[in-house]
């Protein structure tokens, strides 16, 4: 199964290069957090086994010993077979699907979640790349309906650095451009998926603030800009982080997407 996935990924099946990807990604979190939960348990059970607790805690810490074996045991199951990646292979399997038009790739890819902190240093030189590539996936996939990176577009050209311990790469490497800026938050302001959230909610707040201070960035000469085009595809619901436009991971099954249409 696995060779087989990697091989269509080879041939430039875009689907695959993105299943290949996302299984090897979410496994490889998978697995660290759960050795990591099995080590803590065992750690927790060797000091409880000398010290003078109940027998009510004993039995609690062999539960969690237990529930952390189970978890290992269900990622064994559920990715003893996935082929794992290296970094730079993954980012190379989530470009490769991103530029052949995959929408979920698309967005995993521009905001740069292909990357991970830990692993930085190996990826450099894909990282230069993923500088001169990134606006331009991140546009397209907008244009073509993504809610989330219109959202992030817009909140990356502000320049703002709201979240002093974390911003999504898309931010790092856009220049600060408030008439983008303005265009692409007007477009998801107006969104309906967005128009729909309740008065106070996070992301509508963030939001209309951006927008005021795009507004209150742009030269007094130049023209408030025109809303970009976001086409309302059904089901959407925004979940862009609305400190900084981030996007979560996509799930696996998202890769089993259809292309989108090269214009």
């Amino acid at each position: 199964m696995a060779a087989d996935l990697r091989a269509r990924a080879d041939r430039g099946d875009a689907r695959a290069a993105c299943r290949l990807a996302a299984e090897a990604m979410y496994c490889d979190g998978a697995w660290l957090a759960a050795r990591e939960a099995e080590r803590s348990a065992q750690r927790v059970l060797a000091h409880v086994a000398k010290m003078p607790v109940d027998a009510g805690t004993r039995e609690r810490v062999r539960g969690q010993q237990a529930a952390a074996e189970a978890n290992l045991a269900a990622t064994e199951a559920r990715c003893g077979g996935v082929d794992p990646l290296d970094p730079a292979e993954r980012v190379h399997y989530w470009r490769q699907a991103a530029l052949a038009g995959h929408p979920a790739a698309m967005r995993h890819y521009a905001v740069g979640n292909a990357f991970r902190w830990r692993d930085v240093v190996e990826v450099a030189p894909q990282l230069d790349i993923y500088r001169r590539e990134a606006e331009s996936v991140a546009t397209r996939a907008a244009r073509a309906g993504d809610l989330d990176l219109a959202i992030a577009l817009g909140l990356a050209y502000l320049g703002t650095r709201d979240d002093p311990s974390w911003r999504p790469f898309l931010a790092q490497v856009l220049r600060p451009d408030p008439a983008r800026a303005l265009a692409w938050l007007q477009a998801a302001r107006a969104h309906p998926a967005v128009v729909a959230l309740p008065p106070g909610h996070a992301l509508r707040e963030r939001l209309d603030a951006g927008l005021e201070e795009a507004a209150g960035q742009l030269p007094l000469d130049q023209p408030v800009p025109a809303p970009e085009a976001l086409p309302v595809l059904a089901g959407v619901v925004p979940r862009a982080d609305p400190r900084n436009g981030g996007i979560g991971d996509i799930d696996p099954t998202a890769c089993d997407a259809e292309l989108l249409r090269r214009h």
